[in-house]
C-alpha cells in the first residue's frame, strides 16, 4: 500500500453477527520528512546598524525541530515549533553570509531555507604609503587601497582642488581575494599616475571613495624633501670619549660619517639625525642610542641599524669638511621600539634644545645628540646629480648636546 500524509487518522473494523456488534479502531500516523519556509529569503542587502528579522514556519511529522545557523555555525539550537522567529543586529561588515534556519524531525533530511546577507558599509581606506619622496621629472604612482560595498566612486584631490585628468593617469584594479570563502564587498587599488612630477605638483593628494553609505579620504605628501636617515653600524672600534657616526639617506645613496669628541666615558647617549635640502628639512631618523667606553649600567636593546661596511660604501664625503674615521671600539645599541620614533611634537622640542631626557635608575649619565644635516651650499661632482636637489653632502653640522647628569 502506498501511504500518503492524508492517510493520517482513525481506522474502525466493525464485526456484526446475529445482533451482536463489535469495533476495533485503529489509529494511523503517517510520518514524513520537514519541510520549512522562510521569510525574507533569498538574497538581502542590509547597512551596518540595521535589525534584520527572519521568520521560518515548518511543517513535518513528527514537528521538527528548529536549529539557527551563520555562515555554519550555529547561533541557536534545538526550538520546537511551527513557527520561529530570529533577530538579528547587524553590528560589523563581518557578518556578511548565510543566516539560516534548519528544520530535522528524524525523518528523510534536514530541511534548509534562510537568506544570504550582504552587509553594505561606508568605504574603508588604507594608503601604502603616507609620504611619497621624489624629485623633478620622475614618475610617481600614489596608491590608495579601499574595501567597500557597495562599490565607491573615486576622485583624486591635490591640495583641496579635484584633478584634471590632463596630466595624470586613473588605474582602477580588484584585488584578488586569497581565501576561498566568498566575498561580500569590493577590495579595489586606486593608483594616480603622475608622468613627470613638477615642483607644482608638491603637496597634500586626497584619495576620496564615496558610496551610498558614506565618505572616507585616504591623505598623502608628495614632497621632493630628502627621505629620513638610517642609521648604520660602524665595526671600528670607538674610544671611551669619541664615537663615530655613520648614517645613510635617500636609500643608501648617500654614506655621510661624523665623529663626535668630547664625550664622557661610561656614559650613554641618543641621537637624531635630520637632513635638509632645497625643499626643506626630512622628518627625523629614529633614536639611535649607544654606550661609550667604561662600566656602565643599560638595557638590553635590541640594535635596528645593519653593519656599516666601508669597503662597499659609496661614501660621497669620507675625509671632507674635518669628519674622520676612529679604529676605537664601542657598543652601539639601537632600538627597533616605536616609541624611538621622533614625532612632530618632540622634533620641535629638539630643534628648541629642549629636548628632556627621563629620569632612570639605569642611566648615570645620558645625553642627547642632535645632528642636521644641510645641502645648501654643497653639489656632488657628478653630471648626472647636478639637478638632483637630494644632495646630502654635509657643508655644516651644527651639533646640540643637552647633558642630563642623573645618579643612581
Amino acid at each position: 500500500m502506498d501511504v500518503q500524509r492524508g492517510d493520517t487518522g482513525k481506522y474502525y473494523c466493525e464485526i456484526v453477527s446475529n445482533s451482536v456488534k463489535a469495533v476495533q479502531m485503529h489509529a494511523i500516523e503517517v510520518q514524513y520528512a520537514p519541510r520549512i519556509f522562510a521569510s525574507p529569503s533569498g538574497f538581502i542587502e542590509l547597512p551596518v546598524g540595521a535589525l534584520l528579522e527572519i521568520i521560518c514556519e515548518t511543517e513535518g511529522v513528527p514537528q521538527p525541530a528548529v536549529t539557527w545557523t551563520h555562515n555554519n555555525e550555529t547561533v541557536i539550537d534545538y526550538l520546537v515549533g511551527n513557527r520561529q522567529s530570529h533577530i538579528v543586529e547587524i553590528k560589523s561588515r563581518n557578518m556578511s553570509g548565510t543566516i539560516e534556519c534548519i528544520a530535522n524531525n528524524g525523518v528523510g533530511q534536514p530541511a534548509t531555507d534562510g537568506v544570504e546577507l550582504s552587509v553594505l558599509f561606508a568605504p574603508e581606506m588604507r594608503s601604502s604609503q603616507k609620504v611619497i619622496y621624489s624629485k623633478a621629472g620622475a614618475r610617481v604612482a600614489l596608491q590608495c587601497l579601499v574595501e567597500s560595498a557597495p562599490l565607491a566612486k573615486i576622485r583624486w584631490l591635490h591640495d583641496g582642488r579635484v584633478i584634471s585628468p590632463t596630466r595624470y593617469i586613473h588605474q582602477d584594479v580588484e584585488i584578488p581575494s586569497n581565501s576561498s570563502t566568498l566575498r561580500y564587498y569590493s577590495d579595489m587599488k586606486h593608483v594616480l599616475v603622475i608622468k613627470n612630477v613638477r615642483e607644482s605638483d608638491m603637496g597634500m593628494y586626497e584619495c576620496r571613495a564615496e558610496n551610498t553609505i558614506g565618505v572616507r579620504s585616504s591623505y598623502m605628501e608628495l614632497t621632493f624633501r630628502p627621505m629620513p636617515c638610517t642609521f648604520k653600524i660602524s665595526p671600528d672600534m670607538q674610544s671611551p670619549t669619541s664615537h663615530l657616526l655613520v648614517w645613510q639617506t635617500e636609500r643608501s645613496i648617500y654614506t655621510t660619517s661624523f665623529t663626535l669628541y668630547g664625550l664622557h666615558p661610561a656614559s650613554i647617549y641618543q641621537v637624531v639625525v635630520l637632513a635638509r635640502n632645497h625643499y626643506g628639512w626630512s622628518d627625523s631618523s629614529k633614536i639611535l642610542r649607544f654606550a661609550t667606553g667604561g662600566e656602565v649600567e643599560f638595557p638590553n636593546y635590541s640594535t635596528e641599524a645593519d653593519t656599516y661596511d666601508s669597503n662597499n660604501s659609496n661614501n660621497n664625503d669620507d675625509g671632507i669638511n674635518g669628519f674622520s674615521n676612529t679604529n676605537d671600539g664601542g657598543r652601539v645599541y639601537g632600538s627597533d621600539n616605536d616609541d624611538d620614533d621622533i614625532n612632530e611634537n618632540s622634533l620641535n622640542e629638539i630643534t628648541d634644545n629642549s629636548l628632556g631626557a627621563q629620569k632612570s635608575e639605569e642611566f648615570k649619565f645620558h645625553r642627547t645628540v642632535v645632528i642636521y644635516t644641510s645641502a645648501t651650499s654643497a653639489m656632488i661632482n657628478n653630471n648626472s646629480n647636478n639637478n638632483y636637489l637630494f644632495n646630502l653632502l654635509i657643508s655644516y653640522v651644527i651639533i646640540n648636546v643637552m647633558l642630563f647628569k642623573y645618579y643612581c
